[in-house]
């Protein structure tokens, strides 16, 4: 994906479903790309499918993330998805999203901000699975944040 496409996907992501001007703004992406010329290699195609992932997950940490949602908005089946994905990053979609909760979480503990609030705002239910997800991508706890120890 040309990344002059990149501001209209990513308005178009914003819009409710079904609605007129998502229906306008996919039509124009669907112009926009027959326009761009030459099919992309599928190592710059898988580049790029994976950073438009890897931002749309970067946007949207609080909401849950379904492989097969995931993969129907990208256009890629569930097996496809996961293989770019981890081709081009060397590590999951979960496991690349709980580090992105995590560096966010460790911000805002920082910051000052209690562990459930971080919790709650990197879209975890619980401090429990936070703490689980600091211990395997830092290997230590939550509150080492809060003292600057990550």
């Amino acid at each position: 994906m040309p990344p002059t496409m990149l501001p209209l996907l990513s308005y178009r992501d914003a819009l409710p479903e079904g609605s007129e001007r998502a229906v306008l703004a996919e039509r124009l992406l669907l112009e926009e790309a027959a326009e761009a010329g030459p099919e992309p290699t599928p190592a710059e195609h898988g580049a790029a499918v994976v950073q438009a992932i890897a931002e749309h997950l970067q946007a949207r940490l609080q909401e849950p993330h379904a492989l097969d949602d995931l993969a129907t908005r990208f256009g890629l089946s569930r097996r496809q998805m996961t293989r770019i994905f981890r081709r081009h990053t060397g590590t999951s979609i979960a496991d690349y999203l709980g580090g992105l909760r995590v560096r966010e979480a460790a911000q805002r503990i920082g910051a000052g901000q209690g562990v459930l609030a971080a919790a709650h705002a990197v879209g975890l239910a619980s401090p429990s699975h936070l703490a689980r997800l600091f211990r395997q991508h830092t290997g230590g706890p939550p509150s080492a944040a809060r003292s600057g120890e990550r």
